[in-house]
Parts: C-alpha cells; sequence; structure tokens
C-alpha cells in the first residue's frame, strides 16, 4: 500500500512519530483558524419549506460573540 501512495498518489508515510513541535502545533491551529467563522446562528436551509435558522453556541471561553457588521454575525 505505501508503495501504491509514493508512485501514485506521490504521498509518504509521517517519518517523524510523537508529537508535534510547539511551532508546527501553533502554524496549525493559525491555519485551522483561518479557515473558520465565529457565528451566532446558521440556516439549515438554504431557502424554501422547512427553512429556518438554529442557534450556535458562543465559542469563546468568555461567552463573548464577536459579529462582523458586513456579514450581519
Amino acid at each position: 500500500m505505501k508503495t501504491h501512495w509514493r508512485k501514485v498518489h506521490h504521498w509518504a508515510a509521517g517519518r517523524h512519530g510523537g508529537r508535534k513541535s510547539t511551532v508546527q502545533r501553533r502554524e496549525m491551529e493559525k491555519a485551522i483558524a483561518r479557515s473558520q467563522r465565529r457565528v451566532l446562528c446558521q440556516r439549515v436551509f438554504p431557502s424554501k419549506q422547512g427553512s429556518h435558522f438554529i442557534r450556535i453556541e458562543p465559542g469563546d471561553a468568555n461567552g463573548q460573540h464577536e459579529i462582523d457588521p458586513e456579514n450581519d454575525g
């Protein structure tokens, strides 16, 4: 299987076991944060019958909500 990964997909199994370094972990956390957007509610269906919003629990430990006025929170 590893040979298939390497030859066909140019993938490789990780060479380093164990925990990620602090720098690697912070970079990974930053990448995840850039790909997310905090919201207060979410629309279940985009339109038509059954369309409604549901409340999303607060995201930060202090219960504070970050609202982006351009996106109406």
